[in-house]
């Protein structure tokens, strides 16, 4: 199996596979209305990932610490 696979979970039970698009840019297979954009800090760590739909709207999410 493939270990390299990200997926978007809106909910317990479900799962969506993201495509890389290019340039930290996902999609979401089954909905083609929507992208995923993950930013990184200088270090290359993720700490922002910002939902973009196609009607222009977008929903910006930060990365919570983990101790």
């Amino acid at each position: 199996g493939d270990d390299n696979i990200l997926l978007y979970q809106p909910e317990p039970g479900s799962a969506f596979m993201l495509t890389p698009l290019g340039n930290n840019l996902f999609g979401v297979e089954g909905f083609d209305h929507r992208r995923f954009r993950f930013e990184r800090d200088s270090k290359g760590t993720v700490y922002r990932v910002t939902s973009l739909d196609i009607d222009g709207t977008s929903i910006i999410r930060n990365r919570v610490k983990q101790e």
